[in-house]
């Protein structure tokens, strides 16, 4: 015959197990995107700018291909649709659209970028010459009525 205390044990033990178990269920509810960046040659671009944008709640996401050109973008939102731009410099833009993702699965999307001239504004440079910071001087300095000597 059980007893009031062993009664007790039992049930405490049941909700244990019971709450522990809906603990576990709760599981993955995100997806992520991952995979390598090359060049035409098929030689990988580290460093690349990747966006991916969810287009129902404007969330953006965002990395940069790792050596050997791989990336991953994780904890994403599943479903979509989402928008997707890969940009280097000195190549062109490549974009995927209408991307959908499905839980707790990683969807590969490699990239091969191709090169593209860039034009380039032109840089001018102007200096002046500083009485106070110059060659000849190259030490400590007594100052006279604010100037150095």
């Amino acid at each position: 015959m059980l007893t009031k205390s062993m009664m007790k044990l039992t049930f405490n033990l049941s909700l244990i197990i019971l709450f522990t178990a809906g603990l576990l269920a709760q599981g993955v509810t995100t997806s992520s995107i991952s995979g390598q960046i090359t060049d035409s040659a098929d030689i990988p671009l580290s460093g690349a700018n990747i966006v991916v944008i969810h287009v129902a709640s404007n969330t953006t996401y965002g990395t940069t291909s790792r050596d050997e050109g791989y990336y991953t973008i994780p904890n994403m939102k599943i479903g979509g649709p989402y928008s997707m731009a890969v940009s280097y410099i000195g190549y062109k833009v490549q974009k995927e659209a209408d991307l959908y993702l499905r839980l707790g699965m990683s969807t590969k999307l490699s990239f091969q970028l191709v090169e593209e001239a860039l034009e380039m504004a032109g840089i001018y440079v102007t200096a002046e010459r500083d009485d106070v910071m110059n060659a000849d001087r190259t030490g400590a300095a007594i100052l006279q009525n604010g100037m150095g000597s």
